[in-house]
């Protein structure tokens, strides 16, 4: 039998060597954690059509409104959300788990400020700036403005013990679930404005 021949590998071929793995090994946490944001970006995704599906589905707004609020709710471990919509000269108010009198005066001025600016706000440590009592799961505030083609038609209202959307990871994401919620009051509002124009031409018709 033929003995085998070991040959060394040259001393500048083994740091280059080295050089790699020593380069893949700092390299692994970072193809984790893209791996990890991919990850969470298909699962938005797929929530983010699902929602679609839902808005595109019915045209009963709090139906619609409620989901979108239960969403968010999971989606930021917020303890409570409610959307205002802008309803001609008046602001309807959908809440998800009720009414917060307490904290009536701070989020509607919350709101009407972020419909006028057209920008979001969040507000932290309710309990010590107005001088009121909530839990540690209300004591933070943040509103949206709901814009659909440029137009304010609401705001969406979220309460947690730390919320702040505008440094959220995911700020695309709560953008788009915006507009969702702005198209679908949108879509409700002209959908109730045709439905009472055919009325009144079948009233109109039935007296002339």
């Amino acid at each position: 039998f033929r003995s085998l021949e070991v040959k060394k590998v040259p001393a500048d071929q083994v740091m280059e060597i080295e050089k790699v793995m020593a380069l893949f090994a700092e390299m692994i946490p970072h193809l984790a954690f893209q791996t990890k944001k991919t990850e969470n970006q298909l699962t938005e995704l797929n929530s983010l059509y699902k929602l679609i599906r839902k808005v595109n589905s019915t045209l009963d707004l709090e139906e619609v409104l409620k989901y979108i609020m239960q969403f968010l709710v999971d989606a930021l471990k917020c303890a409570n959300c409610s959307i205002f919509v802008l309803d001609d000269e008046e602001i309807k108010k959908y809440y998800l788990y009720g009414a917060l009198p307490h904290l009536q005066a701070i989020e509607e001025t919350a709101a009407k400020k972020v419909m006028e600016s057209k920008h979001a706000l969040t507000l932290h440590d309710l309990r010590e700036k107005f001088n009121v009592e909530v839990d540690d799961s209300y004591n933070s505030l943040a509103s949206l403005p709901l814009m659909n083609r440029n137009k304010v038609v609401g705001a969406i209202n979220l309460y947690g013990s730390e919320v702040n959307p505008s440094s959220h990871e995911h700020m695309d994401f709560l953008l788009a679930i915006a507009d969702q919620a702005a198209m679908a009051i949108s879509n409700a509002k002209q959908f109730g404005e045709v439905r009472e124009l055919a009325i009144m031409d079948k009233l109109t018709g039935a007296f002339s």
